[in-house]
C-alpha cells in the first residue's frame, strides 16, 4: 500500500521561519511571477523581465472588485507593452486596486470577452496555452412552463439529441422529424431551463436519451401524465 499526503505551510522570503496565516481548508490558490502591489504600494523589481516593456496578463483588486487585465505588446503602430512597474501604477491609480499579481504574458496575453478575442495577441493569433482564468456572470435560471416531465412529444424537424442542455454540449445523434418521445425528470431540477437562447428539455426517444431544444418539439395528448413511470422503464439518463 502507498499513501500519500501533501501539506502547505506558509514561510518568510528566506524560507526559514514559518508565518501565518496558514493554508489549512484552502481550497483553491494562485500564484504568479510578480506580486507587483501589496497594500497599494507598487512594488520595484530590478529582474530583466520585469523592466522591459511587454504585453502583460494580470489579475488585481480591491475590497470590491476583482479585475482582469491583459496588456498588448510588441507591435509598435498599437501598443509597446508595459514594464511591471507601470503595470503596477495603472493597476493602482486607474482601477483603484491595492493588490496585484503578474500572470504569463507574452504571446499568451489574450482575453476573450462573450466568446470573442478582444486584445491583439503580440503573435498575431492566439497561442495555445495550458491554462487560464475565467470569469463567470450567474444569472437567475430561467425555465420553460410549455412542457412537463411526462410529456409526450415529437420532433418538428431534425433534432440534436446533446449531452447536456445548450449547444455548448455535444450531440450524440440527431432525431429525425416526426420521432416521438417522453419527457424525463432530471434529477438536477434543469427541467426546461434556458441555455444558449434556448429552452431544453431531457427526452427519451426509445433507448436514446438526451437533451433537445424546446423549439424542435411539440407536445402531443398522449399518453396521461400517469403512464409516465411505466412508460420509461429501461430508458437511462445521463
Amino acid at each position: 500500500r502507498v499513501a500519500l499526503a501533501m501539506g502547505i505551510e506558509h514561510f518568510d522570503r528566506s524560507c526559514q521561519r514559518r508565518r501565518a496565516p496558514t493554508w489549512v481548508g484552502t481550497y483553491t490558490s494562485i500564484s504568479g511571477s510578480f506580486v507587483f502591489l501589496r497594500r497599494g504600494e507598487v512594488v520595484e523589481f530590478d529582474n530583466a523581465g520585469a523592466r522591459a516593456r511587454n504585453p502583460r496578463t494580470a489579475v488585481c483588486f480591491n475590497e470590491r472588485y476583482v479585475y482582469f487585465v491583459v496588456v498588448d505588446g510588441r507591435a509598435p503602430e498599437w501598443s509597446v507593452g508595459m514594464t511591471i512597474t507601470e503595470l503596477g501604477e495603472f493597476c493602482r491609480d486607474a482601477l483603484g486596486a491595492g493588490w496585484g499579481v503578474n500572470q504569463d504574458g507574452g504571446g499568451s496575453s489574450t482575453m476573450w470577452v462573450n466568446g470573442q478575442v478582444v486584445n491583439r495577441p503580440s503573435d498575431g493569433h492566439e497561442r495555445a496555452v495550458a491554462n487560464g482564468l475565467m470569469m463567470v456572470v450567474l444569472e437567475p435560471m430561467r425555465r420553460s412552463p410549455s412542457l412537463a416531465p411526462g410529456d409526450a412529444v415529437r420532433t418538428v424537424g431534425e433534432a440534436g439529441l446533446r449531452v447536456g442542455p445548450g449547444t455548448n454540449f455535444p450531440a450524440v445523434s440527431v432525431i429525425p422529424a416526426g420521432q416521438e418521445g417522453v419527457v424525463l425528470r432530471h434529477g438536477n431540477g434543469l427541467d426546461g431551463v434556458l441555455a444558449k437562447r434556448n429552452y431544453w428539455w431531457l427526452v427519451a426517444f426509445g433507448n436514446q436519451v438526451g437533451w433537445v431544444a424546446e423549439v424542435d418539439l411539440e407536445r402531443l395528448g398522449w399518453p396521461p401524465r400517469w403512464l409516465y413511470a411505466s412508460s420509461m422503464e429501461g430508458a437511462q439518463a445521463p
